[in-house]
């Protein structure tokens, strides 16, 4: 974007935040009230919001507002920030996400307060000299080191970005090679964010830089930013001068998206039962689906794959169809447990939930599996477990851990590759979805090859061994370094119960032939008792789709859990009840 797209003037003169005389606040900021910092001047000319649009592949994707609110008590600024998304544009599903963020901050730009608020949830961050501390949104805090973090960034919201290099073009740093601190809201880490003049890229006005962030910034000469890339990415960033105008968000404006929600039917032959499982973290919300008759009844623990989502398988917009299972296989005569999971739900987020990993995941649902065995509709008699995608790997590590006490295993899409190759396959599929250039794809598919080669080595995870813009891809490394610890090719040769290895032929998660067929192979050369049951055109979800599958066909509702697979899987665990 070229120069003359600003309006208005910057003064040369806007050198340190707080000094610049010749420039009254923008917003709703006098100049009697106070003389207005360098910053201001350079992002806000005449009062005016900052716009950014972003693209994916040249497909614009969002809106970004910045608005400058004006000087408030304590010496602190506040500052507006306004953000609507398109999910559907970015390759997935959905209704239009619009987000609303405040940041008070002093006239450095240091972060004092932080509110983030979208789709009804609620994220508030609170800055003191060496820590930080976080509500998140179920209610809890985590407190976390400030470390170095001098300003905040958050994902999608490019004029986080425009304050710092704003601030840091004030102070006279950008002709050179510059580290700063920032403190990643979206994932609570404070992770080194370093920028250098990118002398090989020209431009008509202003200067290019890199940053360790894979990024490639264009600023004007007074330091704001005109462009940024992230090349590997296929994301852009441009201002947008004049742009549209700052939304009024009243609640009557907002997109109308009816909240999914199970609902249970009346006619039919079993009854639910809400509980709470006393979990090792935290106690975990779950639900009983309990037969018609005297039982006992043969008992079936569900264990979903990775992610946010509650007992019946919604996550936000996504129904991905636990409930149809579970209710299913209760009127066949099984009893049923599925719990929330983590921040899902009644189930917190617990206090490990900034370093959870695959343990946490597998600790809960052994809470869980215990207390299913225990109540008395099941009374001692056959309990199997049916694991989907990632809960698969979960179900293998309860089932090596308890031996022939387990009835039976059904996997639902579980991977049998390593972790790597499985990513590796959905950031091709993905990426050529989206319209990603080959380049592009393979050079996401070397980060994360990065990411897992520093893991294999044990690395310590901090700023001496890991590059930036892998602590700012993963705040921990833990959930990386146990799904490479447990692989499922290695526990289904251990296993001591039958198996159900289930698939569909559409699932660009888990491959039909790389993942399913390998699990099976290796079960049968073991001399385990496997059975496989492949299902033409079904997806990740075990719903049909015609065509290829993408991640936008989870967001339609109107589908459902294919009946020939819950046949199948009910047959299966009926027979071997017996």
């Amino acid at each position: 974007m070229s120069q003359s797209n600003r309006m208005g003037t910057t003064p040369a003169d806007a050198t340190e935040a707080g000094t610049d005389s010749s420039a009254a606040p923008a917003g709703d900021a006098s100049a009697d009230q106070e003389v207005a910092p360098g910053w201001v001047a350079v992002l806000f000319p005449n009062g005016e919001p900052l716009v950014y649009a972003l693209s994916i592949a040249d497909e614009r994707y969002a809106t970004q507002w910045t608005v400058y609110r004006g000087p408030r008590e304590g010496d602190l600024h506040e500052i507006e920030f306004f953000l609507e998304l398109d999910p559907v544009a970015m390759g997935l599903g959905g209704e239009l996400v619009r987000q609303r963020s405040v940041l008070l901050c002093n006239g450095a730009l240091d972060p004092v307060h932080y509110l983030s608020e979208a789709g009804g949830t609620r994220w508030e961050v609170r800055f003191e000299s060496a820590e930080v501390t976080a509500t998140l949104p179920d209610g809890s805090e985590q407190v976390v080191p400030r470390g170095e973090a001098q300003f905040i960034a958050a994902d999608n919201v490019p004029g986080h970005k425009a304050l710092i290099f704003a601030a840091l073009a004030c102070r006279k740093l950008l002709d050179q090679e510059v580290t700063v601190g920032l403190f990643l809201a979206n994932q609570l880490a404070a992770v080194p964010y370093q920028m250098s003049p990118a002398l090989d890229l020209a431009a008509e006005s202003g200067t290019w830089h890199r940053s360790s962030h894979l990024e490639e910034i264009h600023l004007d000469e007074h330091g704001l930013m005109i462009e940024g890339m992230v090349p590997t990415q296929g994301v852009r960033g441009w201002l947008e001068r004049p742009g549209p105008p700052v939304p009024q968000w009243l609640d009557e404006d907002q997109p109308v998206t009816v909240p999914l929600r199970y609902h249970y039917r009346d006619n039919t032959r079993f009854r639910l039962e809400d509980v709470t499982i006393p979990g090792p973290v935290t106690p975990i919300g779950a639900t009983l689906s309990i037969p018609e008759g005297p039982g006992p009844f043969p008992a079936v623990l569900f264990l979903s794959g990775s992610g946010t989502h509650d007992r019946h398988g919604i996550a936000g917009e996504i129904d991905m169809g636990t409930h149809e299972i579970m209710d299913f296989l209760a009127e066949q005569g099984l009893l049923g447990l599925r719990f929330d999971s983590r921040g899902a739900g009644t189930t917190k987020m617990g206090e490990d939930t900034l370093v959870r990993g695959l343990d946490s995941e597998i600790a809960d649902a052994r809470a869980c599996l215990e207390f299913l065995r225990a109540r008395p509709e099941a009374a001692g008699g056959a309990v199997f477990l049916l694991g989907h995608s990632q809960g698969g790997t979960v179900a293998l590590v309860l089932a090596e851990q308890e031996g022939i006490a387990l009835r039976g295993v059904v996997l639902m899409a579980t991977m049998g590759r390593s972790i790597e190759d499985v990513i590796t396959d959905q950031i091709v599929y993905m990426g050529k979805d989206i319209g990603l250039t080959d380049e592009q794809i393979e050079q996401q598919i070397q980060e994360v090859q990065e990411a897992v080669e520093l893991v294999k080595a044990d690395h310590p995870w901090n700023p001496d061994n890991i590059p930036h813009y892998l602590l700012a891809m993963f705040r921990s490394p833990t959930w990386l370094k146990q799904l490479l610890l447990y692989r499922t090719v290695e526990l289904i040769t251990r296993l001591q119960c039958p198996l159900l290895v289930c698939q569909g032929s559409k699932d660009f998660q888990v491959s039909a032939e790389r993942d399913a067929e390998l699990l099976v192979t290796a079960a049968q050369s073991a001399g385990g008792d496997c059975t496989y049951a492949l299902f033409p055109n079904l997806d990740h979800l075990f719903k049909a789709t015609a065509g290829e599958s993408t991640m936008a066909q989870y967001f339609d509702q109107t589908r459902h859990v294919d009946p020939e697979f819950l046949q199948r899987v009910a047959a299966w665990l009926s027979e071997h009840a017996s």
